[in-house]
């Protein structure tokens, strides 16, 4: 009533050419409402001087309604269809489920990419894209971020409800729900146990989808999907050896050449994708114990020109990554690889050849430009004991004064210098 009571005296103050007390001192009707009644609701609205006003508080409140039911309407059509709606471009009108998605993106996968990146929501497809919403390109797969969380919210759902009895829907559906979660242990048994039953019979198919998950950060780094992967091969490769092997070893398959090539590089994919990756380098490790194998048992000159490279792109990626230890433990078990198959004798025989890869060399050669970096200090001791284990003779005296190395005065430097000589002691216990 008070509220009431001021407005009429406002509203009589104007018309009788007198200024209300708000707006004598500059401040608004609502304003002045607020200064008069402490503690009161602001009137949505009034009437001065014949005219219906509205208060800003109102204002306001119309303008977050508004957003409101806009938002509201965005989110419905999100869940409904799948998509951001894009009435305002004009670039897309057709609308497809979200179930659409269980069908085409696992095709998508195996059969026209050879990676996997996710796109920002933002992302708006091209009209003349014939895979929209994904993107297609020289075989690298694009899927916008608002969709590849919908579809693992579907598919997570679908793959509750199913069983082996419906084995083309859990492929697809298990494929769907490893691309957002490789490390998904009962997807993977899922479709462990689709191969046993004869279901998945392509080799060939599931490792070209463990090789597109792990072109992803969360599939490089995921040693359950790299396990998978050395599964696949054992199964469909037949044993070739009488005595057994590690159920997770890959020495007793009879494995091609361009098999070999295949694992190497999709480890190297992945070593690139998530930088200092142990689970790809241990799986390079066992290729190369299948590789020594393999030419153990029938020796060819292909696979001694398979491991020069194969010694050579070791060497540069650790030249340019010096950081990663992981690198340079495998590169040491290349080298002990070729000892036993000796090629490192041919290769010193051969004065034609370049100069042999020597693991003590190369280490030297590094700490002399990056003195400070503690896994190269890792990698010289590794590579000594390797070659002490080896009978290479190593120049003992030279090693353990550190002569080769520039002096200092950087106390990083000296830390190493000591452990270095501890450790040295150690080694000849």
């Amino acid at each position: 009533m008070r509220v009431l009571r001021w407005l009429e005296e406002n509203q009589r103050q104007q018309t009788s050419g007198g200024l209300p007390p708000g707006l004598a001192t500059g401040h608004s009707p609502g304003e002045a409402a607020r200064k008069v009644v402490v503690g009161f609701a602001d009137p949505e609205s009034y009437t001065l001087a014949g005219e219906r006003v509205v208060t800003p508080a109102a204002e306001r409140r119309g303008e977050n309604e508004e957003r409101m039911k806009k938002q509201k309407w965005v989110f419905s059509n999100q869940q409904k269809y799948g998509r951001r709606p894009r009435q305002e471009t004009g670039r897309f009108t057709e609308r497809i489920p979200v179930s659409n998605y269980i069908v085409v993106s696992p095709s998508l996968i195996t059969t026209h990419s050879t990676s996997v990146e996710i796109l920002p929501k933002e992302w708006l497809s091209a009209d003349t894209n014939l895979h929209a919403p994904f993107e297609v390109n020289e075989g690298h797969l694009g899927i916008p971020k608002h969709i590849f969380m919908q579809v693992y919210s579907y598919a997570s759902k679908c793959f509750c409800d199913l069983d082996v009895d419906s084995p083309l829907e859990l492929d697809r559906i298990s494929s769907l729900v490893l691309l957002v979660n490789p490390a998904h242990q009962t997807a993977l048994n899922r479709r462990k146990d689709l191969t046993l039953s004869g279901h998945l019979s392509n080799a060939d198919d599931e490792l070209r989808l463990t090789a597109v998950l792990q072109s992803l950060p969360d599939g490089a780094k995921s040693s359950i999907l790299w396990h998978h992967r050395r599964w696949v091969l054992n199964h469909f490769q037949p044993p070739v050896c009488d005595t057994p092997s590690a159920p997770d070893s890959l020495s007793c398959l009879s494995l091609s050449l361009h098999r070999f090539a295949t694992e190497l590089d999709v480890a190297s994919i992945a070593c690139e994708t998530y930088p200092r990756n142990y689970h790809a380098w241990l799986h390079k490790s066992k290729v190369i114990e299948a590789l020594t194998s393999s030419y153990q048992r029938s020796p060819n000159t292909e696979t001694e020109a398979f491991f020069r490279d194969i010694e050579s792109s070791g060497i540069k990626h650790i030249d340019m990554h010096i950081k990663d230890y992981s690198s340079m433990h495998y590169l040491c078990r290349v080298f002990d690889s070729t000892l036993k198959c000796g090629l490192k004798e041919q290769s010193r025989l051969d004065e034609t050849k370049e100069r042999p890869y020597q693991p003590v060399e190369h280490a030297k050669a590094l700490l002399q430009v990056y003195p400070t970096y503690e896994s190269l200090w890792y990698y010289l001791r590794m590579a000594i004991l390797i070659e002490r284990d080896l009978g290479i003779k190593v120049q003992d005296a030279d090693i353990n004064s550190l002569s080769w190395l520039p002096q200092s005065k950087d106390t990083t430097v000296e830390t190493h210098r000591d452990a270095f000589a501890r450790w040295e002691k150690l080694a000849r216990l």
